[in-house]
């Protein structure tokens, strides 16, 4: 598999509406790309979840857009395949044109023991994604919160926080939490877009 995804991403935003604000949500398999759109659209237009076969397999192996109409606002969000999966940042920066996102997304599972992609390896696509102030259109959403209890999810958010995000916060890049709702998932959006 390779990066060709990113390429994907650069003709949807070529083909944007003018003023549609895009949203790409990016992250590992299974950290609720998909569900975060859904829940932001309140509705399940894409595919989530385990597949129906048990596979282990990714959901999402693919780029996938969703254009959404919010108080008058177009939105454009972009779901892209796990960033865990064997490609290297490398094809994905040789691919990628000059066009960039409004807001980045990256969601981090809270119930993994164990970072194995640390968010901040990620920092040049981001940067490729995201065009100059990249971290500023950037929020780490942690996800999978009921999956651990309260005292855990505190210390690997503050572990998050203090530790493996702290270059990119203080670049202006926001952590929070997404729990699965569509308040949740306008509010993160919003942090960005009502900031600028």
């Amino acid at each position: 598999m390779t990066w060709k995804w990113v390429k994907n991403v650069q003709n949807v935003l070529r083909g944007k509406q003018k003023d549609a604000t895009v949203i790409i949500l990016l992250g590992p398999a299974g950290s609720g790309r998909s569900s975060f759109i859904n829940a932001a659209i309140g509705e399940a237009k894409l595919r989530c979840g385990p597949m129906p076969d048990n596979s282990l397999a990714p959901v999402t192996t693919d780029v996938e857009s969703v254009h959404f109409t919010r108080n008058q606002k177009e939105y454009v969000f972009i779901d892209t395949p796990g960033l865990d999966l064997e490609e290297t940042a490398t094809e994905l920066i040789d691919k990628a044109s000059s066009k960039q996102a409004g807001v980045l997304i990256y969601l981090h599972r809270l119930s993994d023991p164990r970072v194995t992609i640390h968010p901040e390896e990620y920092d040049r696509i981001f940067k490729v994604l995201g065009g100059s102030g990249w971290q500023a259109k950037t929020v780490v959403a942690t996800t999978m919160l009921v999956m651990v209890d309260g005292k855990t999810a505190a210390e690997r958010g503050a572990q998050l926080r203090d530790n493996l995000l702290s270059n990119m916060i203080a670049g202006g890049t926001r952590l929070d939490s997404f729990s699965g709702t569509k308040e949740d998932a306008w509010r993160i959006v919003d942090m960005v877009v009502n900031s600028g």
